[in-house]
């Protein structure tokens, strides 16, 4: 059996405290979300420009010797001014090796030591690492290389200081959030659909941060031959597409409803509660809406958060008949 609440609430005016509130909480928690996330992803940037700055600086190149690897560039890409590599353009080249009296190319490789001014011109290799960790580099010096070492003291100075920003900032927000009653709702209440998604939004958020980084970097090379390119190409676009579809599903399309001291709202549609002439609210969290006048609308499905939220805002101000199924029901 349904329990009903059949009641008129008196009307509560928001003092000037409470619409105040608001505001400085949707404040509060942008400055808070700037500082979780933009300050560590600016940091990031800063100290890959910092490695690259000092590890993309080159000597001369010598001479190959005998026998000697040598790339030969072929096409290149650039990239930036903001990527992987930090703040600035960069270059990415596909270039034949070549053994030194070898008649055929050796194989061929995708590598960010060369440029566009290295097209057609011989550059000495050698290997670096051993095991599956080996791989080709420049043979030409990198009198900079040491000072790349700064981005270290550098990433642990600014995580002090993005620790020393958001610290006081969760504080005083964790603060407003236990002063504020949310069971005895003063304000519009607006329920989305809440239901438990496949990923939550971190792990969403990291997805989508890899994949976007799979794509810039797989793309340019997709339709150059090169097969695992294309491959990191469309796997980096497939999971974009499917998260952006998602969000869509969810938020766009998605139920949702707004409950106010004067009446109804959804999608396309506003009632005030004299033309409402009663509420269900189903033990799957679906709205039933009765009008006076016209057909009765379904609103949702909701999560179980959302229910529950609509069902103290509903009961708080609704001023029609209003019931909800019980869950055993």
């Amino acid at each position: 059996m349904p329990d009903r609440y059949q009641k008129t609430p008196e009307r509560h005016e928001p003092t000037a405290r409470q619409v105040r509130v608001n505001p400085q909480l949707r404040a509060k928690a942008g400055k808070l979300a700037f500082a979780v996330l933009f300050l560590p992803v600016l940091g990031w940037l800063i100290g890959a420009t910092i490695i690259s700055q000092f590890n993309g600086v080159h000597g001369p190149d010598p001479a190959i010797a005998p026998g000697q690897t040598y790339a030969v560039a072929r096409i290149c890409h650039r990239h930036g001014p903001v990527s992987t590599h930090g703040f600035g353009f960069w270059h990415q080249c596909a270039a034949d090796l070549h053994y030194d009296g070898a008649t055929e190319p050796a194989g061929e490789e995708i590598v960010n030591f060369l440029g566009p001014a290295d097209i057609g011109q011989k550059v000495a290799l050698e290997r670096e690492g051993t095991g599956r960790r080996s791989h080709h580099v420049r043979a030409a010096g990198q009198p900079l290389e040491g000072w790349a070492w700064l981005a270290l003291p550098f990433a642990a100075a600014w995580l002090y200081l993005v620790f020393r920003v958001a610290r006081p900032l969760a504080r005083d927000l964790g603060e407003d959030l236990e002063a504020i009653k949310l069971d005895e709702p003063t304000r519009d209440i607006t329920v989305v659909d809440s239901r438990r998604s496949w990923l939550n939004w971190k792990v969403q958020l990291v997805l989508l941060m890899f994949a976007t980084i799979a794509a810039v970097r797989g793309t340019p090379w997709a339709f150059e031959g090169f097969g695992d390119h294309r491959i990191l190409s469309l796997v980096g676009w497939s999971v974009i597409v499917l998260l952006a579809a998602n969000f869509v599903r969810r938020f766009v399309f998605g139920p949702w409803v707004t409950v106010s001291p004067d009446g109804l709202s959804f999608r396309g549609r506003r009632f005030d509660w004299a033309e409402v002439q009663e509420l269900r609210l189903t033990r799957h969290n679906v709205l039933v809406v009765t009008p006076r006048i016209g057909r009765t609308r379904r609103i949702g499905r909701f999560g179980d958060e959302g229910g529950t939220r609509l069902h103290h805002a509903l009961r708080h101000f609704a001023e029609a008949t209003y019931s909800r199924d019980r869950a055993d029901a």
